[in-house]
């Protein structure tokens, strides 16, 4: 959905921490199972909730559409990272 990189791991300490793929239903109205389900950040599966696909692209892009040209840039992925260690 976001072109983020999706991270697995077998850890048992810290798993939340260094996992970042999330199953989630395309609809939300309909059970998990092949067809309906696709993995995603975490993230932003917290976000969408019980949201269709549809319904929660739809507020991502008025979100986009409203917001106001920013001077300063946003911080890149890298830069977010070096920023948590």
């Amino acid at each position: 959905m976001t072109g983020e990189p999706l991270h697995f791991t077998r850890l048992q300490t810290n798993y939340s921490r260094y996992t970042t793929a999330s199953l989630d239903r395309i609809d939300s109205s309909l059970p998990y199972e092949k067809g309906n389900v696709q993995w995603v950040h975490k993230k932003i599966n917290m976000m969408k909730g019980g949201l269709s696909q549809e319904t929660f692209i739809m507020w991502c892009r008025r979100v986009g559409e409203n917001q106001r040209p920013n001077p300063t840039p946003s911080p890149s992925r890298d830069d977010l990272t070096k920023a948590k260690t």
